[in-house]
Protein backbone atom coordinates (compact mmCIF):
# COMPACT_ATOMS: atom_id res chain seq x y z
CA UNK A 1 0.00 0.00 0.00
CA UNK A 2 2.87 2.03 1.06
CA UNK A 3 4.07 1.70 -2.07
CA UNK A 4 1.36 2.43 -4.21
CA UNK A 5 1.00 5.70 -2.56
CA UNK A 6 4.73 6.16 -3.28
CA UNK A 7 4.35 5.48 -6.90
CA UNK A 8 1.26 7.68 -7.06
CA UNK A 9 3.08 10.61 -5.83
CA UNK A 10 6.05 10.39 -8.31
CA UNK A 11 3.74 10.56 -11.16
CA UNK A 12 2.30 13.74 -10.01
CA UNK A 13 5.51 15.38 -9.61
CA UNK A 14 6.20 17.41 -12.73
CA UNK A 15 8.59 16.24 -15.51
CA UNK A 16 12.13 18.17 -15.55
CA UNK A 17 12.92 18.13 -19.31
CA UNK A 18 16.10 19.21 -18.64
CA UNK A 19 17.36 16.99 -16.36
CA UNK A 20 16.14 14.31 -18.57
CA UNK A 21 18.15 16.17 -21.72
CA UNK A 22 21.20 16.32 -19.81
CA UNK A 23 20.94 12.44 -18.48
CA UNK A 24 19.85 11.19 -21.76
CA UNK A 25 23.43 13.16 -23.15
CA UNK A 26 25.45 12.00 -20.93
CA UNK A 27 24.22 8.30 -21.59
CA UNK A 28 25.12 8.84 -25.56
CA UNK A 29 28.29 10.53 -24.49
CA UNK A 30 29.38 7.02 -22.67
CA UNK A 31 28.05 4.66 -25.51
CA UNK A 32 30.35 6.96 -27.87
CA UNK A 33 33.38 6.27 -25.62
CA UNK A 34 33.15 2.80 -24.58
CA UNK A 35 32.84 1.54 -28.53
CA UNK A 36 34.90 -1.15 -29.85
CA UNK A 37 38.43 0.32 -30.79
CA UNK A 38 37.77 -1.84 -33.73
CA UNK A 39 34.84 -0.47 -34.84
CA UNK A 40 35.28 2.37 -37.55
CA UNK A 41 33.48 5.25 -37.77
CA UNK A 42 33.25 7.80 -40.56
CA UNK A 43 35.67 10.19 -38.91
CA UNK A 44 38.11 7.37 -39.06
CA UNK A 45 37.96 6.38 -42.36
CA UNK A 46 38.54 10.02 -43.34
CA UNK A 47 41.71 10.40 -40.89
CA UNK A 48 43.07 6.94 -42.74
CA UNK A 49 42.57 8.43 -46.03
CA UNK A 50 43.97 11.81 -45.62
CA UNK A 51 46.91 9.89 -43.93
CA UNK A 52 47.44 7.65 -47.12
CA UNK A 53 47.13 10.70 -49.05
CA UNK A 54 50.17 12.36 -47.54
CA UNK A 55 52.30 9.38 -47.30
CA UNK A 56 52.17 8.43 -51.13
CA UNK A 57 52.43 12.85 -51.39
CA UNK A 58 55.86 11.88 -49.42
CA UNK A 59 56.76 8.90 -51.06
CA UNK A 60 56.22 10.59 -54.58
CA UNK A 61 58.67 13.60 -53.83
CA UNK A 62 61.17 11.48 -52.26
CA UNK A 63 61.28 8.78 -54.60
CA UNK A 64 63.82 8.78 -56.86
CA UNK A 65 62.04 7.55 -59.97
CA UNK A 66 59.57 10.53 -59.44
CA UNK A 67 59.41 14.08 -61.00
CA UNK A 68 62.94 14.08 -62.68
CA UNK A 69 63.83 17.29 -64.10
CA UNK A 70 63.72 16.56 -68.02
CA UNK A 71 66.58 18.70 -68.52
CA UNK A 72 68.79 16.72 -66.07
CA UNK A 73 71.87 14.98 -67.80
CA UNK A 74 73.97 12.20 -67.04
CA UNK A 75 76.43 14.44 -64.93
CA UNK A 76 73.90 17.04 -63.60
CA UNK A 77 70.78 15.54 -62.47
CA UNK A 78 69.76 18.61 -59.75
CA UNK A 79 70.09 22.37 -59.21
CA UNK A 80 68.78 24.08 -56.35
CA UNK A 81 68.49 27.20 -54.77
CA UNK A 82 67.83 28.83 -51.53
CA UNK A 83 67.20 33.08 -51.14
CA UNK A 84 69.86 33.43 -48.45
CA UNK A 85 68.26 36.88 -47.17
CA UNK A 86 71.12 36.51 -43.71
CA UNK A 87 73.50 36.53 -45.75
CA UNK A 88 75.87 34.13 -43.65
CA UNK A 89 76.67 30.27 -43.95
CA UNK A 90 75.73 27.98 -46.42
CA UNK A 91 72.20 27.03 -46.06
CA UNK A 92 71.61 25.61 -49.46
CA UNK A 93 69.70 22.24 -49.67
CA UNK A 94 69.51 19.41 -52.63
CA UNK A 95 65.82 18.88 -52.33
CA UNK A 96 62.39 21.42 -52.53
CA UNK A 97 61.26 19.33 -49.34
CA UNK A 98 62.71 21.83 -47.83
CA UNK A 99 61.05 25.39 -47.11
CA UNK A 100 62.07 27.85 -49.30
CA UNK A 101 64.27 25.40 -52.01
CA UNK A 102 63.62 25.90 -55.53
CA UNK A 103 64.36 23.07 -58.30
CA UNK A 104 66.02 26.11 -60.86
CA UNK A 105 67.14 23.58 -63.23
CA UNK A 106 65.94 25.11 -66.93
CA UNK A 107 68.17 24.54 -69.70
CA UNK A 108 70.00 27.76 -69.49
CA UNK A 109 70.96 26.91 -66.04
CA UNK A 110 72.04 23.62 -67.08
CA UNK A 111 74.71 24.86 -69.40
CA UNK A 112 75.86 27.56 -67.20
CA UNK A 113 77.15 24.74 -64.85
CA UNK A 114 78.17 22.69 -67.53
CA UNK A 115 80.63 24.93 -68.83
CA UNK A 116 81.29 27.43 -65.42
CA UNK A 117 85.17 26.98 -66.11
CA UNK A 118 84.57 29.10 -69.22
CA UNK A 119 83.71 31.64 -66.98
CA UNK A 120 86.24 34.70 -66.45
CA UNK A 121 87.41 34.33 -63.01
CA UNK A 122 87.74 37.61 -61.02
CA UNK A 123 90.04 38.97 -58.81
CA UNK A 124 87.56 40.26 -56.30
CA UNK A 125 84.54 40.37 -55.34
CA UNK A 126 82.16 41.49 -52.19
CA UNK A 127 81.87 38.27 -51.04
CA UNK A 128 80.00 39.39 -47.79
CA UNK A 129 77.20 40.71 -49.87
CA UNK A 130 74.27 40.02 -47.86
CA UNK A 131 71.72 38.84 -49.93
CA UNK A 132 72.39 36.31 -52.04
CA UNK A 133 71.48 32.62 -53.19
CA UNK A 134 73.07 29.22 -52.34
CA UNK A 135 72.84 26.78 -55.20
CA UNK A 136 73.51 23.39 -54.79
CA UNK A 137 74.32 21.24 -58.14
CA UNK A 138 74.24 17.64 -58.14
CA UNK A 139 76.79 16.40 -60.64
CA UNK A 140 77.85 12.82 -61.03
CA UNK A 141 76.73 12.18 -57.57
CA UNK A 142 78.46 15.09 -55.87
CA UNK A 143 76.91 18.14 -54.47
CA UNK A 144 78.38 21.56 -55.58
CA UNK A 145 77.91 24.71 -53.50
CA UNK A 146 77.89 28.06 -55.04
CA UNK A 147 76.84 31.41 -54.02
CA UNK A 148 75.56 33.50 -56.64
CA UNK A 149 74.36 37.77 -56.33
CA UNK A 150 74.21 40.25 -58.53
CA UNK A 151 77.79 41.29 -58.44
CA UNK A 152 79.61 37.33 -58.20
CA UNK A 153 78.94 33.70 -58.31
CA UNK A 154 81.35 32.11 -55.99
CA UNK A 155 82.23 28.40 -56.23
CA UNK A 156 82.44 27.33 -52.51
CA UNK A 157 85.07 24.32 -53.08
CA UNK A 158 87.35 25.46 -55.52
CA UNK A 159 87.04 29.14 -53.92
CA UNK A 160 86.92 30.65 -57.09
CA UNK A 161 85.48 33.97 -58.18
CA UNK A 162 83.03 34.64 -61.48
CA UNK A 163 80.88 37.64 -62.57
CA UNK A 164 77.23 37.55 -61.24
CA UNK A 165 73.58 37.45 -62.51
CA UNK A 166 73.64 41.35 -64.04
CA UNK A 167 76.54 40.12 -66.12
CA UNK A 168 74.33 37.19 -67.55
CA UNK A 169 71.16 37.28 -70.63
CA UNK A 170 68.45 38.61 -68.62
CA UNK A 171 66.54 35.11 -69.61
CA UNK A 172 69.17 33.24 -67.70
CA UNK A 173 69.37 35.80 -64.86
CA UNK A 174 65.44 35.05 -64.77
CA UNK A 175 65.78 31.78 -63.88
CA UNK A 176 67.74 31.99 -61.03
CA UNK A 177 65.44 35.20 -59.64
CA UNK A 178 62.15 34.41 -60.75
CA UNK A 179 61.43 30.96 -58.70
CA UNK A 180 62.42 33.35 -55.63
CA UNK A 181 59.61 35.79 -56.08
CA UNK A 182 56.47 35.06 -53.30
CA UNK A 183 53.67 35.04 -55.69
CA UNK A 184 51.60 33.43 -52.79
CA UNK A 185 52.29 36.77 -50.38
CA UNK A 186 48.09 37.82 -50.49
CA UNK A 187 46.94 33.98 -50.21
CA UNK A 188 49.35 34.01 -46.99
CA UNK A 189 47.46 36.82 -45.60
CA UNK A 190 44.22 35.39 -45.97
CA UNK A 191 44.92 32.49 -43.45
CA UNK A 192 44.86 35.23 -40.27
CA UNK A 193 41.38 35.97 -41.47
CA UNK A 194 40.67 32.65 -42.34
CA UNK A 195 41.40 31.89 -38.49
CA UNK A 196 39.40 34.28 -37.23
CA UNK A 197 36.22 33.73 -39.30
CA UNK A 198 36.37 30.02 -38.52
CA UNK A 199 36.14 30.90 -34.66
CA UNK A 200 33.35 33.65 -35.48
CA UNK A 201 31.25 30.91 -37.21
CA UNK A 202 31.69 28.40 -34.31
CA UNK A 203 30.50 31.17 -31.53
CA UNK A 204 27.97 32.24 -33.76
CA UNK A 205 26.57 28.69 -34.36
CA UNK A 206 27.32 28.13 -30.20
CA UNK A 207 25.38 31.20 -29.30
CA UNK A 208 22.12 30.64 -31.73
CA UNK A 209 22.09 27.03 -30.61
CA UNK A 210 22.29 27.75 -26.83
CA UNK A 211 25.19 26.09 -26.01
CA UNK A 212 27.26 26.82 -23.54
CA UNK A 213 31.46 26.30 -24.52
CA UNK A 214 33.82 26.13 -20.80
CA UNK A 215 35.68 29.63 -20.97
CA UNK A 216 38.82 27.53 -19.51
CA UNK A 217 39.69 24.33 -20.39
CA UNK A 218 42.10 22.22 -18.09
CA UNK A 219 45.37 21.04 -19.69
CA UNK A 220 45.16 23.77 -22.91
CA UNK A 221 47.53 25.88 -20.43
CA UNK A 222 50.18 22.98 -21.03
CA UNK A 223 49.60 22.47 -24.64
CA UNK A 224 49.93 26.27 -25.77
CA UNK A 225 53.16 26.69 -23.92
CA UNK A 226 54.70 23.34 -25.38
CA UNK A 227 53.26 24.57 -29.10
CA UNK A 228 55.11 27.90 -28.06
CA UNK A 229 58.23 26.41 -27.11
CA UNK A 230 58.31 24.20 -30.50
CA UNK A 231 57.85 27.11 -32.48
CA UNK A 232 60.17 29.15 -31.01
CA UNK A 233 62.52 26.21 -31.20
CA UNK A 234 61.72 25.90 -35.27
CA UNK A 235 61.79 29.49 -35.60
CA UNK A 236 65.53 29.50 -34.00
CA UNK A 237 66.37 26.67 -36.23
CA UNK A 238 65.22 28.38 -39.58
CA UNK A 239 66.98 31.20 -38.23
CA UNK A 240 70.41 30.22 -37.10
CA UNK A 241 71.03 26.75 -39.35
CA UNK A 242 69.06 26.98 -42.01
CA UNK A 243 65.66 25.59 -44.15
CA UNK A 244 63.09 23.42 -41.95
CA UNK A 245 61.88 19.99 -43.82
CA UNK A 246 58.38 20.03 -44.71
CA UNK A 247 57.38 16.74 -44.11
CA UNK A 248 58.51 17.18 -40.47
CA UNK A 249 56.33 20.64 -39.96
CA UNK A 250 53.25 18.39 -41.26
CA UNK A 251 54.36 16.24 -38.41
CA UNK A 252 53.89 18.77 -35.99
CA UNK A 253 50.94 20.26 -37.25
CA UNK A 254 48.84 16.87 -36.99
CA UNK A 255 50.27 16.95 -33.36
CA UNK A 256 49.35 20.01 -32.46
CA UNK A 257 45.88 19.49 -33.47
CA UNK A 258 45.90 16.13 -31.62
CA UNK A 259 46.72 18.08 -28.82
CA UNK A 260 44.33 20.38 -28.87
CA UNK A 261 41.27 17.93 -30.06
CA UNK A 262 42.34 15.45 -26.51
CA UNK A 263 42.20 18.52 -24.55
CA UNK A 264 38.69 19.74 -26.42
CA UNK A 265 36.93 15.80 -25.99
CA UNK A 266 38.61 15.13 -22.41
CA UNK A 267 36.87 18.05 -20.77
CA UNK A 268 33.36 18.59 -23.13
CA UNK A 269 30.38 16.08 -22.96
CA UNK A 270 28.10 17.82 -25.69
CA UNK A 271 28.45 16.03 -28.42
CA UNK A 272 27.29 18.76 -30.62
CA UNK A 273 30.16 20.97 -29.42
CA UNK A 274 32.06 17.80 -29.56
CA UNK A 275 31.24 18.04 -33.62
CA UNK A 276 31.69 21.65 -34.10
CA UNK A 277 34.82 21.48 -32.62
CA UNK A 278 36.55 18.37 -34.14
CA UNK A 279 35.51 20.06 -37.39
CA UNK A 280 37.22 23.17 -36.05
CA UNK A 281 40.16 21.53 -35.27
CA UNK A 282 40.27 19.87 -38.69
CA UNK A 283 39.96 23.22 -40.56
CA UNK A 284 42.97 25.05 -38.24
CA UNK A 285 45.69 22.38 -39.28
CA UNK A 286 44.60 22.31 -42.83
CA UNK A 287 44.99 25.91 -42.97
CA UNK A 288 48.40 25.03 -41.18
CA UNK A 289 49.05 22.62 -44.27
CA UNK A 290 48.48 25.76 -46.79
CA UNK A 291 50.76 28.15 -45.15
CA UNK A 292 53.70 25.12 -45.20
CA UNK A 293 53.22 24.91 -48.98
CA UNK A 294 53.24 28.69 -50.01
CA UNK A 295 56.85 29.01 -48.92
Amino acid sequence: MKLDERMKQLNELPEDAQLKNDIRKHIEFSRQKTKSPMKWNGWQEIGVAIGIFFIGLFLLFTSSNGLKNHAATEEITGIYSYHNIAGEGFRGRASTLFVGVKDIMTDRTLLLFENIEELPVLEQAPLRFVDHYDIVVVKNGEKHHYELSENYLYDVRNNLIYPGYKEFPSALSDDFTAPHENNHYALVLLIPFSIIFVNMVTQIYYKRRGLKVPEKLPGIGIVITVAMLVLAAVGSYAYFIGPLYRPLLFLLGLLYGGLIWWTVKRNIADLNILKVERVKTIVMVMLAFAWIMMY
